[in-house]
């Protein structure tokens, strides 16, 4: 995506509960047009960010810049109510009012707004059409299907066209089929908008299918911000590459064998390494794996350099595959095969990628 004037600028973002800092020092931006997702597990600080941007939580200190006018800042005494934000918001819940209609929910945010009759009637009328609930605007709107009220609500959220669209987990009260559908109609409609998305969920698959751009948050603060392609090749640390992908942890040693740097195992296996940023022998090391950075080696023999040896805990059959639970060094770990043919007794040995190991200092 091209560099272009942010949308929202966030820095050193504060906001404590007692005790608790559930935002602590957060800076970032969003730029025109771009989906950027919060990502992280329950907790971390992602819900808080977002609440502060629409203005439902008031922060501690930083500051919040929103297309070029200050809308947050307590050490000036700043701050700009929810409703002078121009921003739209897409809650957890749908929030579908169970007293009126379809064309009425999707008119309410036009006429707060001062907007004529007739002008509310023409854009909720193009509105609908745009999420595909054109004809149901008579409809009430608890009488709609779980995927069609997640329609509505973003409807609602969108006709006043807002300068920024912010969804708090908006898909996770959808089946797994449905949220599925969701996640492609969702990146659609923003790609035929041209809107700007700021998209907080837990889910890294909802994560890696929308975002331009995903944040990772842990403990109130940022751990990477990037496009789903760089966190996912090049995690910044062990934390960031668990969460996105299925991941696969070691401890080892740093040792050098005629020159050479490996990365020792605890049952001696030895893992190459090329730039660890770790100097001398007996370092400590984390080492990051996935699945598909291990091949399996035909036959039985002992580990040779960038080989592991994993006992077979479990095979299990599920149509098109079979995954194969393993245990080594004490971390259990499943890969998956076309077929279970090459799988002989109850261990396998395994090569390692070299080029694919992550390597952080313990």
């Amino acid at each position: 995506m091209p560099p272009s004037a942010p949308i929202v600028s966030v820095r050193n973002l504060v906001k404590s509960y007692g005790e608790v800092r559930a935002v602590d020092g957060v800076s970032f931006d969003v730029h025109a047009g771009e989906i950027l997702v919060i990502l992280g597990p329950s907790g971390c600080g992602k819900s808080t960010t977002l609440r502060t941007l629409a203005g439902l939580e008031r922060p501690d200190s930083g500051e919040i810049v929103l297309n070029g006018k200050v809308v947050s800042d307590p050490r000036k005494g700043i701050f700009v109510p929810p409703e002078k934000r121009n921003t739209g918001m897409v809650f957890q819940s749908f929030a579908i009012w169970p007293h009126m209609t379809v064309g009425d929910q999707v008119a309410l945010p036009l006429k707060v707004r001062g907007y004529p009759r007739k002008a509310r009637r023409e854009l909720v009328g193009k509105m609908l059409d745009f999420v595909d609930l054109g004809g149901l605007d008579a409809r009430n709107g608890t009488d709609l299907s779980g995927g069609q009220q997640q329609r509505l609500s973003l409807a609602r959220a969108l006709v006043y066209e807002p300068d920024l669209l912010l969804l708090d987990e908006p898909l996770s009260n959808l089946d797994a089929q449905l949220r599925q559908q969701m996640r492609v109609e969702l990146k659609g409609l923003q790609a035929k908008l041209r809107a700007t998305f700021l998209f907080v969920t837990h889910d890294q698959v909802e994560a890696m299918t929308l975002a331009d751009r995903i944040l990772v948050m842990r403990d109130g603060r940022i751990q990477q911000l990037g496009s789903p392609g760089e966190l996912y090749k090049d995690p910044q640390n062990p934390f960031v590459h668990a969460f996105l992908g299925k991941s696969i942890h070691f401890d080892a040693e740093r040792v050098e064998v005629d020159g050479a740097a490996y990365a020792r195992l605890d049952d001696g296996c030895r893992l190459a390494l090329r730039d660890d940023g770790v100097e001398g022998t007996g370092g400590r090391l984390k080492l990051g794996l996935r699945p598909e950075d291990l091949e399996l080696v035909a036959g039985s023999r002992e580990p040779r350099p960038n080989e592991i040896r994993a006992a077979v805990r479990n095979v299990i059959y599920l149509g098109d595959r079979y995954e194969i639970a393993l245990e080594t060094c004490g971390v259990e770990f499943i890969i998956s095969l076309e077929d279970d043919s090459r799988i002989h007794g109850d261990e396998v040995l395994l090569r390692v990628k070299d080029e694919r190991l992550k390597v952080w200092p313990a």
